[in-house]
């Protein structure tokens, strides 16, 4: 998948440059709109305070 079709999937993003984009929200969803094999690399913070709130993506 090419960049620009990947932010078409996506929509617009928080921040974005040339060949990368910044998107605020919840990485489990924003990934499950993007098809396999699509990107290299995701980069994700998730909330380290928390708590129990995690459990539920527990694999």
């Amino acid at each position: 998948m090419k960049f620009d079709e990947l932010l078409e999937t996506l929509g617009a993003p928080t921040k974005s440059g040339e060949n990368w984009a910044v998107y605020r929200g919840d990485c489990v969803e924003l990934l499950a709109q993007m098809p396999a094999a699509s990107i290299p690399l995701t980069v994700t913070s998730p909330p380290t305070t928390s708590g129990n709130r995690m459990k539920k993506y527990a694999m």
